[in-house]
This record gives structure tokens, sequence and C-alpha cells, in this order.
């Protein structure tokens, strides 16, 4: 039980993120042992740099993996629960929308592709909730007057 909680994106899976660095560390240990054994039996002095190179390596992109995995998991939690405190159905229903759409596409393929994904949705987010800050309020006098004008102002 304690596995499957730590692992929920909630969380950002430390889980996940433990035994990615467990294993980083475990091949930055062994793969220089392993090179320096292998230049003992072979007289070769490259295969205790090959395995420096190897461990470093797996070290790098196991930390940089699960840091990055624990981080995106942590932001889309957040994003989540922002989505559902706005208390806007139109909102929610449009982003759940493009969720699906992305997903039945296949999801983001480049690094440039994710880039250029955040900076459209976060433009379109100020937009959006600077257009609100406007909206909200004139709906709401439009509908109800100074009561509906308060409320506008409060969402």
């Amino acid at each position: 039980v304690p596995a499957l909680l730590g692992s929920l994106s909630f969380f950002g899976n430390p889980v996940g993120l433990i035994r990615g660095l467990g294993d980083g560390v475990s091949d930055f240990v062994n793969e220089p042992v392993k090179g320096l054994k292998r230049s003992v039996e072979e007289l070769n002095p490259t295969f205790v740099v090959d395995g420096v190179a190897r461990g470093t390596g797996s070290l790098a992109r196991h930390t940089v993996g699960g840091i990055a995995d624990t981080a995106s998991l942590l932001t889309e939690t957040f994003s989540k629960n922002m989505a559902v405190l706005t208390l806007d159905r139109k909102y929610a229903h449009r982003r759940d929308k493009a969720a699906s759409l992305r997903n039945a596409e296949g999801g983001t393929t480049t690094f440039v592709d994710g880039i250029e994904s955040g900076v459209v949705k976060l433009l379109r987010g100020v937009v959006e909730g600077v257009s609100g800050v406007v909206r909200a309020p004139m709906r709401g006098a439009e509908r109800r007057g100074i009561e509906g004008f308060a409320k506008g102002i409060g969402k």
C-alpha cells in the first residue's frame, strides 16, 4: 500500500524518483568498477574511463528523468486542481476536450512542440484571465444589476 500511495501522481511519484535515483547511483558506482576489472584483465586503461563515463551518464539520465517526471506530474495535478477551483464549467469542458484530443493524436512529439504548446497555453490563459476580469462583472451586471456585478468581481 505505501508503494501504491507513493506512486500516485498527486505526490509526483516519489517512489519512481527514488528508484530512478537509486539505479543511477548504482550505475555510477558499478560501471567504473566493471571497467576497472576489465582494464586489469586486458591491461587496457580505457575501460576504466569508459566505465566512469557510462556510470556518470546513467546517473545524469536517471536524475534528470526522475526530476522531470516528478515535476511534470506535480504541475499536471496542480493544473487540474486549479481548473476545478475556477468553478467555470465552460473552461473545464474546453480543457477536458483539448486533453482528449491531444491524447487521441498521440500528444506532443518534440521538445520544440512542447515549448510552443506551453507558450500558446500561457498566452491564451493570460488573455482569457484579463478578459474575464472585465467580462464577468459586466455580464453579472446585465443579468442581476449591482448584485450580479459584485458576484462577477468575485469570479
